[in-house]
């Protein structure tokens, strides 16, 4: 047994780059929105600047600190720039979709190269969200005066603008916070809530990669975890969003099994879910169905069916035809070999070390696929920034169960040596032991 990579200590030893830029990351559409609605209007570039400033300093720290991450995860990402270039040869790509494939990983190189994980900075933005669901969901005439989701959005996102009269803005919620056929957990609120991300589609996916982090850190705790997947599952009921309240279920079973789970299992995720999906569209009406669920998966093979081999390889995808897909989107923006790298890329699995715990990517890889066959939300630097930080942080083992953080307290830092280099092939360290 060699000593851990990285280590937990309850001291002022805080990585302050890494708790800069997660909560930064995370909250960024929340202090746009409340400058938005009381300090000074925001538009589409200020936002899109804030957004590459913080990816930038997540990158320039990642440079300076020399990331040292599995030779198959810098292939994965050499592999797909290749195929980006490719379908760039028949599509329209733009700075956006080369964003997109990157901001995943990006973070991820990032998280590798953090000290610790940023648990303060976390807790923080958990009370955040946890005071502004609150407000969104009992004191909704205070929330829109601070924060204005319909407002911001109307100035940051131009399909939101063109549905949107003069001064249609006033009643304050995102266009999505009333679902046409009303809320299927409408006992809870009158409205959908989105809390600090001010649309509820991105709540039930924080509150899906947040219980992944808890899935890990109270591993040894039962009691505490299901307290953390309550929590998580009353985020994504209040947010209305479905799919997230099952993989949340999904998850907790999971985590009652993870000393059982193999790293070999995640490499089946992405494929499992996509085989289930299909089988799912085929015994559903597709865009005939009642249900919306099964509306929008059949966006996706609706596409696939009917598309010959050549236009699904190269992605030369009509892009008025898959409309809110992000599995079509990553096919169109990388081809289809593409996108089942950004499956795995994006999940984890070709990032993983003998640190890494095995549950991680296995729950990142079922979250990674899932959420993609319903739009590109997940890519959102919102949710995404968390995940890649996380996911990254589990490579080189500063992601540990609450138990193993506590039993290491003592322990001096290898990080803080002088000639410290990671070995990330160190025989028998577990994050799950």
């Amino acid at each position: 047994m060699g000593q851990p990579l990285q280590t937990y200590r309850k001291n002022n030893d805080v990585d302050r780059p890494a708790s800069i830029v997660l909560f930064a990351a995370t909250l960024l559409n929340t202090a746009l929105a409340f400058s938005n609605s009381l300090l000074f209007p925001v538009n589409s570039t200020i936002a899109s600047v804030a957004q590459l400033a913080i990816t930038a300093a997540a990158i320039a720290v990642a440079v300076l600190r020399r990331p040292q991450l599995p030779l198959s995860f810098w292939i994965a990402c050499a592999c797909l720039g290749v195929f980006a270039l490719l379908a760039s040869i028949w599509n329209e790509l733009n700075s956006k979709h080369y964003y997109d494939l990157m901001v995943i990983p990006i973070f991820i190189i990032f998280g590798s190269v953090i000290r610790q994980f940023p648990f303060k900075a976390f807790k923080l933005i958990i009370a955040a969200v946890g005071v502004i669901c609150f407000l969104d969901a009992f004191l909704v005439g205070l929330y829109t005066t601070l924060f204005n989701p319909l407002s911001f959005f109307r100035n940051t996102r131009v399909w939101v603008s063109d549905q949107l009269a003069s001064g249609s803005d006033e009643m304050g919620l995102y266009l999505g916070a009333n679902r046409g056929g009303g809320s299927f957990f409408g006992f809870l609120t009158d409205h959908r809530i989105g809390g600090p991300f001010l649309e509820p589609l991105s709540l039930g996916y924080f509150a899906v990669v947040a219980c992944m982090f808890f899935a890990v850190w109270f591993r040894h705790y039962p009691w505490q975890r299901a307290g953390a997947f309550a929590a998580c599952l009353v985020l994504a009921l209040l947010a209305d969003s479905r799919v997230p309240s099952a993989m949340i279920i999904l998850f907790f079973g999971l985590s009652c099994l993870q000393s059982h789970i193999r790293m070999a299992w995640s490499a089946w995720g992405p494929a499992i879910v996509l085989i289930a999906a299909f089988f799912f569209y085929m015994m559903s009406d597709g865009r005939l169905a009642e249900s919306e669920t099964p509306r929008r998966i059949a966006i996706t093979f609706d596409v696939v069916t009917s598309t010959n081999i050549f236009e699904l390889f190269s992605g030369a995808l009509n892009v008025s035809r898959f409309g809110d897909s992000g599995i079509l989107y990553l096919v169109y923006a990388a081809t289809l070999p593409g996108m089942l790298l950004c499956l795995y890329l994006f999940s984890g699995v070709l990032s993983s070390t003998r640190l890494t715990p095995p549950i991680l990517p296995l729950m990142a890889s079922i979250y990674i696929t899932t959420t993609a066959l319903f739009g590109g939300a997940f890519l959102s630097i919102k949710t995404s920034a968390l995940l890649g930080i996380m996911l990254g942080a589990a490579s080189v083992g500063a992601v540990r169960s609450k138990l193993k953080a506590r039993s290491m307290r003592k322990q001096p830092a290898p990080f803080s040596q002088p000639g410290y280099k990671p070995d990330l092939g160190a025989v028998g360290q577990q994050a799950t032991n």
